[in-house]
């Protein structure tokens, strides 16, 4: 038993470091108020392609292979790296499509987007851009806000193609 306790001891400085090495998970969200048809914008968004028209900046090209649940795209961003997305959830009555990135130049993991819609009163309509991800502390700061400018670019774009 006292050998126990000793090892116990001895391990929990590592077992402490070994925690902290493990990377907090981030969260950003925005939204924006349109007047559009919610419908088509609906339609528009399921359809999961045409994110360089929104962000043609960030974006040189976006192609989509297979359609529905299972879906990916890959985009080839302005620098020619690559960044591959999967679609993992369309929900007709939420009006909501969840992503997950499978492939990133960026220093993320277990990156999850999730766009969704809101029918309001009077022609109104609230589109959301939601994103979790795992990042270190040294690149995490820059990656919320590289993230949020392009949550916001492509929701003030999204209504415009």
């Amino acid at each position: 038993m006292e050998r126990l306790l000793i090892s116990v001891l001895l391990l929990l400085p590592f077992l402490v470091e070994a925690q902290q090495l493990d990377p907090p998970q981030s969260e950003i969200e925005n939204s924006i108020l349109l007047k559009a048809d919610a419908e088509a914008l609906w339609d528009q968004i399921k359809r999961f392609g045409g994110l360089e028209k929104y962000n043609p900046e960030t974006i040189h090209s976006c192609i989509v292979t297979g359609a529905g649940i299972g879906a990916t795209r890959k985009l080839t961003l302005a620098d020619g790296s690559i960044v591959i997305e999967e679609l993992t959830a369309i929900d007709e009555t939420s009006k909501t499509i969840t992503y997950k990135m499978i492939r990133t130049p960026m220093p993320l993991q277990n990156y999850i987007g999730r766009l969704g819609l809101e029918k309001l009163e009077k022609g109104y309509v609230r589109v959301s851009f939601a994103s979790t991800f795992l990042a270190g502390e040294t690149h995490r700061i820059q990656l919320l806000t590289t993230l949020d400018t392009f949550q916001k670019i492509q929701l003030l774009n999204i209504h415009q193609k």
